[in-house]
């Protein structure tokens, strides 16, 4: 269906003259935004645009110190005080390296109101969710999820909250709360995996008429190409590829590895690390991502001075098992991949370590905590150990005396 364009006129005196929008045009002539400023263009009338940019000037570190740090003012006070929107007010503080306060310590006086008591947050959670309780009071639901720590307020499970939301009349997902044992969600999945089984075998049967097509045409010289192999057949073309392949090989291919560079991105701590030490012009002879071989144990510290064989690990405090820095326990997590990923974690860790330690390298690790809260202890150490002769004396005498300790034990 096509509009019938409106004359110059027409849309000089609704676009220019009575100022109305490019969307409310489109609208009135049933046509989508883009045509309509087509047509504004096609007339060279006078296209308004975006409106500038509003330009304002970024407030110094002193002066975001003495606001967040000295007066204590909220990150929701101070984007008012710069008329700016609250996360640009954070990210100021953290290109500034000014650790944010902890968010157990919400301020509820900075929305104009009063924390509930523990009554009223009962007496809410009786017929209510956490996400409506917290609309109630308009906040996030992390202000509510702390009171309830704080009160002992028991979570309702699962179970229970899907009662509750149909006694009150609150819509909510069919299969919300189900399992396979119900017989709508079982009939529902195996139908899905009907249909992409279906999908798989379509694909296999296409793909294999095509292999065995070009091998008819000579096309491709593999002979097992678009032929099905037994388990025994295939058992046995692995133990002759073995075969041909030397330790030596297999080594080369572990050294190449691991000098390939890393296509990780760099971690949070990682980048506050390079930023404090660009700070302290720390960088002469430093080292990114830098890849080390001892036997058989490869690995890769986030920064080395190679020339004064010093490592640097950032390790996260989650994942590399720092939970005390978080007020967590490792003991007290739940079972799973997740507990045993940090285990596996903290055992390459300490091998690592030590490995490093033996071959005549210093490893220095940091929390990310200690880099976010302690950046001069951690630039103390660094110094100690690349500048500071009395230091390094007495770390490598240490060396020395734990390698004679190892060789007792041999």
């Amino acid at each position: 269906m096509t509009r019938q364009k409106p004359k110059k006129e027409e849309l000089e005196k609704l676009y220019l003259v009575d100022n109305i929008s490019v969307k409310k045009i489109a609208k009135k002539y049933g046509i989508a935004h883009g045509t309509a400023k087509k047509w504004i263009i096609a007339y060279q009338l006078k296209y308004r645009g975006l409106r500038k940019r509003r330009i304002f000037e970024r407030p110094k570190k002193d002066e975001l110190q003495q606001d967040y740090l000295d007066s204590k003012m909220s990150t929701r006070e101070m984007a008012k005080k710069y008329g700016v929107v609250k996360n640009a007010v954070i990210y100021w503080l953290k290109k500034n390296n000014i650790s944010l306060r902890d968010n157990k310590n919400f301020n509820w006086q900075v929305i104009g109101k009063n924390a509930p008591c523990k009554k009223e947050l009962e007496r809410d959670y009786e017929t209510m969710s956490l996400n409506l309780i917290a609309k109630k009071y308009g906040v996030s639901i992390e202000p509510i999820e702390l009171l309830f720590k704080k009160y002992n307020i028991k979570k309702r499970n699962r179970s229970e909250s899907r009662k509750l939301a149909l006694k009150e009349g609150r819509s909510i997902s069919w299969n919300k709360g189900r399992n396979m044992k119900d017989a709508k969600v079982a009939e529902m999945i195996n139908h899905l995996h009907k249909a992409h089984m279906k999908n798989i075998i379509e694909f296999s049967r296409k793909q294999g008429a095509t292999l065995k097509r070009l091998y008819a045409e000579g096309k491709i010289k593999v002979w097992n190409k678009g032929k099905k192999l037994s388990q025994e057949h295939v058992k046995k073309l692995s133990e002759a590829k073995r075969k041909l392949i030397s330790p030596e090989y297999s080594k080369r291919m572990r050294e190449i590895g691991l000098m390939v560079k890393t296509k990780i991105k760099d971690t949070k701590p990682e980048r506050m690390m390079e930023e404090l030490l660009k700070k302290e012009g720390l960088t002469d002879g430093l080292v990114k991502q830098y890849p080390l071989n001892f036997g058989d144990i490869g690995m890769i510290p986030d920064f080395a001075y190679p020339k004064n064989k010093i490592a640097i690990f950032c390790d996260g405090d989650y994942w590399h098992g720092g939970l005390h820095n978080l007020g967590k326990n490792l003991d007290k997590l739940k079972d799973g991949p997740r507990k045993d990923s940090i285990k596996k974690r903290m055992k390459k860790d300490e091998k690592e370590h030590y490995t490093l330690w033996r071959n005549g390298w210093t490893p220095l690790r940091f929390w990310q905590t200690e880099i976010e809260n302690n950046p001069e202890k951690i630039i103390r150490d660094v110094k100690d150990n690349l500048l500071n002769e009395n230091f390094i004396k007495k770390r490598e005498e240490d060396r020395i005396e734990y390698l004679k300790y190892l060789n007792s034990l041999e």
